[in-house]
Parts: structure tokens; sequence; C-alpha cells
């Protein structure tokens, strides 16, 4: 089974692999500066960032 991952408080459609650095960067642009995504077998991992840093957890 291939996992997918979908953005928490965003849409239920799963973000594709090609996609995730354009969605991270507009939702920054859009004052979002983290970002929580949740995987189809139910792990989670978050992208904050300040603009300048970023810092990724899982």
């Amino acid at each position: 089974m291939i996992e997918s991952w979908v953005i928490d408080g965003g849409i239920t459609v799963p973000v594709l692999s090609e996609m995730v650095l354009q969605t991270l960067r507009a939702r920054i642009a859009d004052g979002l500066p983290e970002t929580w995504l949740t995987s189809s077998s139910g792990r989670s991992l978050a992208f904050v960032t300040n603009t300048e840093r970023a810092v990724v957890c899982c």
C-alpha cells in the first residue's frame, strides 16, 4: 500500500509529492507558517518556519 498525506485543516485530497514544496510556500505566503500533515497510516508530520529557518518534526 502506498502511503498518502493530507494537510490538516485543509482539503482532504492527498498532496502529491511533487506539489509539497509549492503547497508549503503558498501557505507561508498566506501567513500560515505552521503546516501539519497526516498520513493514510495515521502518522503526523509538522513543518514550522519563521521564513528564514524551518523545522520538521514527526
